[in-house]
């Protein structure tokens, strides 16, 4: 006996219905092996089986539907998950994506080719089973700044009567406007009209 050694590889996959009844995390397998002699072998290995995907479970900022400039706003993720592989994100569909995390800042060449408007920023997780889930934000870019031409008064002199004004504002996205005196009190307004003398 023993001039005839065999020794071979045998690959298969695991019967499904076994494999969907292993539960949920560490799996041990056991191979065996016998021979007509009755000796026999075994061998064991443990591997997790993850069927739960990620779970972003907020976009905690940027908020929804803020407003940027052209400095690339900061982001922070709350996610669900004991395997986490990868975090990427993308600003155009998927054309791109670039690789993040829990916290952190939104790639600026990203950023600068997002254009002026509205900006759909999808955050993606997955496990090292390749599980995983999505969440998306809307914000908006907005690099253009305002112009405010002064229609009247013109430079001249007044008089004890507080002159009035007309500007023209160029904006798409107006928030606020205000004048001051000498650099003193902001005094908002929303229409044109005339100065405030008390201030």
């Amino acid at each position: 006996g023993g001039s005839n050694n065999y020794t071979g590889a045998l690959t298969g996959i695991i019967d499904s219905t076994a494999w969907s009844n292993a539960g949920e995390g560490p799996v041990t397998i056991i191979f065996y092996v016998n021979d007509s002699a009755g000796n026999w072998d075994t061998a064991n290995v443990v591997i997790n089986r993850d069927v739960t995907d990620p779970i972003i479970v907020s976009i905690n900022s940027p908020s929804s539907g803020a407003w940027f400039n052209s400095t690339p706003p900061s982001y922070s993720l709350s996610i669900t998950e004991s395997n986490l592989d990868d975090i990427w994100y993308t600003l155009d569909g998927g054309s791109n994506n670039y690789t993040g995390a829990l916290t952190g800042i939104i790639d600026s060449t990203a950023w600068s080719n997002a254009g002026e408007g509205p900006v759909t920023i999808t955050f993606y997780v997955n496990d090292f089973s390749g599980n995983w889930d999505s969440m998306s934000v809307d914000i908006n870019r907005d690099t253009l700044a305002p112009t405010i031409t002064i229609i009247s008064p013109l430079s001249g002199t007044f008089g004890i009567d507080a002159p009035d004004f007309i500007v023209e504002i160029d904006d798409d996205t107006l928030h606020t406007m205000w004048y001051s005196l000498n650099g003193s009190v902001n005094i908002i307004f929303t229409v044109n009209g005339t100065i405030d003398q008390n201030n």
